[in-house]
């Protein structure tokens, strides 16, 4: 498993999003069982939901667990810190 060396490294650079993406960020650590400093980017969330209209963002875990797949196969180093 992909562990990063340190606090400060982040994967882009500061951004505003919605709570729902947000939260979908989390929910998708969790039930994934992810590593906690571990933070998908604006463009893997927007990859792993479907906005719904005043409600919740449905969120494909399967995509989810494959970008992760991904980014670890990739040895990602963070671009920002």
């Amino acid at each position: 498993m992909y562990t990063f060396q340190g606090a400060a490294a982040a994967r882009f650079a500061p951004v505003i999003i919605c709570e729902q993406c947000n939260s979908a960020d989390s929910s998708a650590k969790k039930k994934l069982r992810l590593p906690e400093n571990f933070t998908f980017t604006p463009v893997e969330i927007k990859s792993f939901i479907y906005p719904t209209a005043h409600g919740w963002h449905i969120i494909n875990y399967a995509v989810a667990q494959d970008v992760y797949r991904k980014f670890v196969a990739s040895k990602a180093v963070p671009k920002f810190f």
